[in-house]
């Protein structure tokens, strides 16, 4: 049986939805998905950064320090806690 991409689509945003995941149409873009990474990373780390945001370069050097040339797969495992490297 042959599937649309649409219906499968819908079964991974349903399935991830069952996770704990929310689906947010409005970060459609990878600069949208990043800011609000860069968003997320400050505000869950105010009382460590002592109530200073990142700066551009800050941020980029987390951005390649964590990144780097890692699958989106063991960054997500990472970011959870599920993984270390």
């Amino acid at each position: 049986m042959v599937q649309t991409e649409s219906k499968l689509e819908n079964q991974l945003i349903a399935q991830l939805g069952k996770s704990g995941w929310q689906f947010r149409p409005e970060l459609n873009h990878y600069s949208l998905i990043v800011n609000h990474f860069r968003v997320l990373l400050n505000r869950r780390n105010i009382d460590k950064l002592d109530g200073t945001l990142l700066t551009d370069q800050e941020f980029q050097r987390f951005l390649n320090e964590i990144v780097g040339s890692k699958s989106i797969y063991q960054l997500g495992r990472y970011l959870r806690g599920d993984d270390q490297f």
